[in-house]
């Protein structure tokens, strides 16, 4: 009942001999399998990776009516900024806005067409939690309508 290693090693040098071609093939599987794989898991990583990318550049726009005083933007700007969901507020002055529309659309004779800035005043707000966006962007516009004219967000990628 002894143990024999030199038995044991010898007899496994002969049996790997005797049948090679069944070695590399479980080989060659075992590697197919693990880049596979592999290939799978990148995917996967990069696609979550591209899901949080683009969840983060999910913004609410807020336009605000014309006739709205400094103070009263002030004041809209702190209620929104002190929601609960809410991370951050930028105020977009309507000629910044226009100068940048212009700039982006300089094919167009837009002074030909247009006498005055037609864009409002507007607000980007970003949120903490940007699943919320849809819900949040419904009681910006219940709570607010008194100063808001709209409220924009990318419906249907932010859903």
């Amino acid at each position: 009942m002894g143990f024999d290693l030199f038995f044991f090693i010898s007899e496994a040098i002969t049996n790997i001999r005797r049948s090679g071609l069944m070695i590399v093939i479980s080989v060659a599987t075992i590697t197919i399998c693990m880049v596979v794989f592999g290939f799978f898991l990148l995917l996967s990583i990069n696609l979550n990776q591209l899901a949080d990318f683009i969840s983060s550049k999910l913004e609410i726009r807020v336009y605000l009516s014309e006739n709205l005083t400094i103070k009263e933007i002030n004041d809209v700007k702190n209620k929104i900024a002190n929601l609960e969901s809410v991370k951050e507020v930028v105020f977009i002055d309507k000629q910044i806005a226009w100068s940048v529309f212009k700039k982006n659309f300089t094919n167009l004779e837009l002074s030909d067409l247009v006498d005055i800035n037609p864009l409002p005043h507007s607000f980007k707000v970003y949120l903490y939690d940007t699943s919320k966006i849809a819900n949040t962007a419904k009681f910006l516009t219940q709570q607010y309508s008194k100063y808001i004219d709209d409220v924009g967000y990318m419906g249907t990628i932010a859903e």
